[in-house]
């Protein structure tokens, strides 16, 4: 039974192999949302077509009950071929939110990598402007050292040279303040774009959870179906053996000898075989007549004379 099961549901869902590949091809090149909507939308179309071909088997059965057998079976097999694009439909979806959760899980990885480099790079520059604040406070010191020695050429080199270093310094600090200041927005920007994606790809991968279960529920009723598919054929070749031999039998006619069943035969009074011709063999006789041979041969001898 299972082994006849299993070919049933190999043979019922080899037919819609075909179809989920020609939807495959379809979908290739479209955006996620069309090819979503698509999916739903095609499948929704063939269920209405398959409700109505039900509806009229329903009403071909009630105008014509000796239908009702074929009715029963055909409307299986449209619940059958409902399950199988049910399968092929939700297959389907389910590439589809797994290719595009993939897509998602590597965005999010890269803005989350984004986010660590920019934080390393931020670190850096931090350090950076540690070590300038501490050269910027180590020239305004050499600066003020400066002023107070006697007037020379060397004092006045000394004093200009940190001033311009210094000077230097400080919009060196001020371009890194502002990368820092950059940075650290796009660090919170992308920040939330990893939020985003993360949360999308949870919801992402519960629809494919959601998906998988599905398929896997509709392959189990489409065996279910194949047994009751079975039966049914089954059923109805025994019914109609069945109803065609009790037919027979009440039919059959009563075979009977009628009037001659009742004929008696008297004494012979006088010689039953003619004068001149040769005794009959009553051993022979009887047994021609009990292997079918009819009477008024059966006394013939080979050459067709009495």
């Amino acid at each position: 039974m299972k082994t006849t099961t299993l070919f049933l549901v190999t043979a019922l869902s080899a037919g819609s192999l075909w179809a989920q590949e020609a939807r495959e091809s379809q979908l290739e090149g479209e955006p996620f949302k069309a090819r979503v909507y698509r999916v739903g939308q095609e499948f929704g179309d063939r269920q209405k077509d398959r409700e109505k071909r039900v509806l009229a088997l329903e009403a071909v059965a009630a105008r014509r009950p000796e239908l009702r057998g074929l009715a029963t079976i055909t409307q299986l097999r449209v619940r059958i071929e409902a399950e199988q694009d049910l399968i092929g439909a939700s297959t389907d979806s389910l590439n589809l939110y797994t290719a595009q959760a993939l897509r998602v899980d590597q965005e999010a990885k890269r803005s989350s990598r984004f986010v660590e480099r920019r934080e390393a790079q931020v670190a850096d520059l931090s350090a950076q402007l540690t070590k300038l604040a501490e050269r910027a406070s180590d020239l305004r010191t050499t600066a003020t050292n400066a002023a107070f020695l006697t007037a020379s050429s060397e004092s006045s080199d000394l004093l200009a040279r940190a001033y311009s270093e210094l000077a230097h310094v400080v919009e060196t600090r001020s371009a890194f303040e502002a990368r820092i200041a950059k940075m650290r927005e796009e660090i919170q920007w992308a920040g939330e774009d990893t939020k985003k994606l993360q949360d999308l790809s949870q919801a992402l991968h519960k629809q494919v959870a959601e998906y998988s279960k599905a398929v896997e529920s509709a392959k189990q009723v489409l065996v279910q179906l194949a047994d009751r598919m079975e039966f049914l054929i089954t059923h109805d070749r025994t019914d109609l053996l069945v109803s065609e031999t009790e037919q027979g039998l009440s039919g059959a006619p009563a075979l009977s000898l009628g009037t001659l069943e009742d004929t008696a035969f008297p004494e012979p009074t006088t010689a039953i075989e003619p004068k001149g011709k040769q005794p009959v063999d009553i051993d022979k006789l009887r047994e021609c007549i009990q292997q079918g041979g009819k009477p008024e041969t059966c006394g013939q001898e080979p050459g067709g004379r009495p």
